[in-house]
């Protein structure tokens, strides 16, 4: 499946804006992320629903709801769960 197009993530460019600061942190293309050489998180978009891809260690974790137009709370959730999954994948590599 297709990754989403950025036009219909850059609501989140708050939470990638926080994420760019991390350690490790590495935007391959606009809202790809990877720590280090690991891909870490992407999107994808299908009828109207959009969904992020997050590594929860070393594997891909459950994907991750995110609505259309996302409202700070969903933001601000969001963003927790990245920054969980993102400390569990770096607690793997070490």
């Amino acid at each position: 499946m297709a990754h989403c197009p950025y036009e219909l993530v850059a609501d989140l460019e708050p939470v990638f804006d926080e994420m760019r600061t991390w350690p490790g942190i590495k935007e391959k293309s606009p809202g790809v992320f990877y720590v280090k050489s690991i891909p870490f998180l992407h999107f994808h978009v299908k009828d109207g629903e959009r969904w992020a891809d997050v590594k929860a260690d070393k594997t891909w974790g459950e994907p991750v709801d995110i609505p259309m137009r996302s409202t700070k709370v969903a933001r601000d959730r969001f963003a927790k769960e990245v920054r969980r999954r993102y400390e569990l994948v770096v607690q793997a590599k070490s």
